[in-house]
């Protein structure tokens, strides 16, 4: 099997979206048969960063009903409204085709160590693409938990922390998962599959190690 996204045959984009989210958290091994393009890898990023910023809009609306925050007065729909929206929607795309960037980067750069020359930035982007589906699907999670937090009451403030912690944790090796497969595609064994991984794998725990210790109260 290839990957959903890809492939009409697995139906309307809607349910291919879902079940390219299903394989990357899940079985990603049956996701990478080898290289292709990077369109098609691209699109999927920017629809993730479309999902995030329609979430945290949400979540923001959600907090403001409900009192938690207070957020400016939204303007009429007009050019001031959609000119807004279409900043955010940028940003919110961009920061994901960035972060795909920078981990198809480390990837390429661990599959030239373990002897890759060939196809380096595409596979390594295409990778990298999909491997953003993890942070997107988990995010969405986060901020299921603190809509339902807000609006019914049905989460503790400790137990949302921790539920935002279990995510920061499971960040990092479910991307590195999926890299690690990705590079088995590409026919490495599983110890050049694991070290090609390692750069992607750290990228994530940075970030995630810095969300961990906020949700700890470690760090404001």
């Amino acid at each position: 099997r290839g990957i959903a996204w890809e492939d009409p045959r697995y139906g309307p984009l809607p349910w291919r979206l879902l079940l390219t989210f299903r394989d990357v958290l899940w079985t990603p091994k049956v996701a990478f048969p080898g290289p292709t393009g990077v369109a098609a890898p691209l699109s999927f990023a920017l629809v993730g960063g479309c999902l995030l910023l329609a979430s945290i809009a949400g979540v923001g609306a959600t907090m403001q009903a409900a009192g938690t925050i207070a957020l400016p007065e939204v303007p009429p729909i007009g050019a001031t409204l959609l000119c807004g929206v279409a900043f955010w929607g940028a940003l919110a795309a961009s920061t994901l085709a960035l972060a795909a960037v920078l981990l198809g980067l480390a990837f390429a750069m661990g599959l030239l160590t373990v002897g890759r020359r060939r196809g380096l930035g595409r596979y390594g982007f295409r990778a990298a693409s999909y491997g953003t589906g993890v942070f997107t699907a988990l995010f969405l999670v986060g901020g299921a938990v603190a809509t339902a937090t807000v609006t019914l009451d049905a989460l503790d403030a400790d137990l949302s922390h921790l539920v935002w912690l279990a995510l920061a944790v499971l960040w990092p090796p479910l991307t590195g998962r999926v890299f690690v497969h990705a590079a088995r595609g590409l026919g490495l064994t599983a110890d050049r599959a694991i070290v090609a991984a390692a750069g992607p794998t750290i990228l994530c725990t940075i970030p995630a190690a810095y969300l961990s210790y906020v949700q700890l109260g470690l760090f404001p």
